[in-house]
């Protein structure tokens, strides 16, 4: 997926597309194909942590993890008429930053996803309305985080440098590779690191939160 410093985008069955998928704000992602318990390090999960502003220009914004909806995750809060492209939202940060003030109120909730209580839909804001139902939802469920994260979408080569990767969240015998310290060394960019046992690679996603939420604090973005 990366060579010579770009990440290249790779075929999404979703959109038929070669798309690079990141999210905003959140370490969003889960391996879903790995989970047997193991310690190879090929399998260990890195993080980067991108200046939003910086990036190419997304090819679509979505308010929520795309393939899960089109799995039909989201149905019993769907329309049966509902589609993908309904809920799109503006690829400028001016408008993601309304949409997580008008839901969550500040950054930090959006982190945690903590919506806001009782909030006042607006008449005929179908999409919105089902949004809100399910990220209120507490109980059991077939989504995890996902499913209030904000999808970033691009479909250009995502460029690996400085002047866009703020950081890197990297288990702490992967901070000690040559290849590793070969692309960080003599940057700007910081190596955030935690602490990965044997376990299935997605256990290893609350110790990512947790190093990026102290991150983002310490940034002041978490507000």
């Amino acid at each position: 997926m990366c060579e010579d410093g770009r990440c290249k985008p790779q075929l999404c069955p979703v959109y038929n597309q070669d798309l690079t998928y990141l999210y905003y704000g959140i370490p969003g992602y889960s391996p879903n194909s790995i989970n047997i318990p193991n310690s190879l390090s090929s399998l260990k999960l890195v993080t980067l942590i991108f200046n939003f502003n910086r990036l190419v220009q997304p090819v679509r914004i979505m308010p929520f993890d795309s393939g899960a909806m089109s799995n039909d995750i989201f149905k019993r809060y769907l329309n049966p008429r509902s589609r993908l492209n309904d809920f799109l939202l503006r690829t400028s940060v001016l408008d993601i930053q309304r949409f997580v003030r008008f839901f969550y109120q500040s950054n930090e909730n959006y982190y945690k996803d903590i919506v806001i209580e009782s909030l006042d839909i607006p008449s005929g804001s179908f999409e919105a309305e089902s949004y809100y139902h399910w990220c209120l939802d507490r109980g059991s469920a077939p989504y995890d985080i996902r499913r209030s994260c904000i999808e970033v979408q691009i479909n250009m080569d995502l460029l690996i440098d400085e002047n866009v990767l703020m950081a890197c969240i990297v288990p702490e015998d992967l901070a000690d590779m040559d290849s590793y310290i070969n692309i960080v060394s003599n940057t700007t960019i910081e190596t955030l690191t935690y602490t990965s046992y044997r376990a299935q690679p997605l256990e290893d996603r609350r110790a990512i939160y947790d190093v990026a939420h102290i991150y983002l604090q310490r940034k002041g973005v978490l507000q």
